[in-house]
């Protein structure tokens, strides 16, 4: 399972091939993480300071056809975009500040234009022909 912490890694490709290689046949990987709506902002993600997967948002389509290419398939996927909105508006509305979240105004700004979102997946490995 990787929750919020496969778009920390630098090389996906590798991780879903050490996935795929310790999982047996017909084995699940569930992946719960963020993604953008909007990827014309994705690139301007690289260059931020951070540590989180706020840091590394996926294309999910791009994702989608990384785990094809390494032999998952999506048997579920769920997207639970309002949640990101409903934490924060909880942090705000309970008298809490987004500014732990948020490094400045531009990385604020890049959030909000990427409109970025959470999924769930849970992919399903191939069974290996011989």
């Amino acid at each position: 399972m990787a929750e919020c912490t496969l778009s920390l890694m630098d090389d996906i490709e590798k991780v879903l091939e050490e996935a795929g290689r310790i999982l047996k046949d017909d084995g699940y990987f569930i992946i719960s993480d963020i993604y953008a709506k909007n990827t014309d902002f994705l690139n301007e993600f690289k260059n931020l300071s951070l540590n989180s997967c706020l840091k590394n948002p996926f294309d999910l389509n791009e994702l989608k056809k990384l785990l094809d290419k390494k032999g998952f398939i999506i048997e579920f996927e769920q997207h639970y975009d309002n949640l990101i909105i409903q934490a924060l508006a909880d942090i705000i509305f309970n008298g809490g500040t987004t500014d732990k979240l948020c490094i400045d105004e531009n990385f604020k700004k890049l959030l909000v234009k990427s409109k970025l979102r959470y999924f769930l997946a849970i992919a399903r490995k191939e069974k290996r022909i011989l």
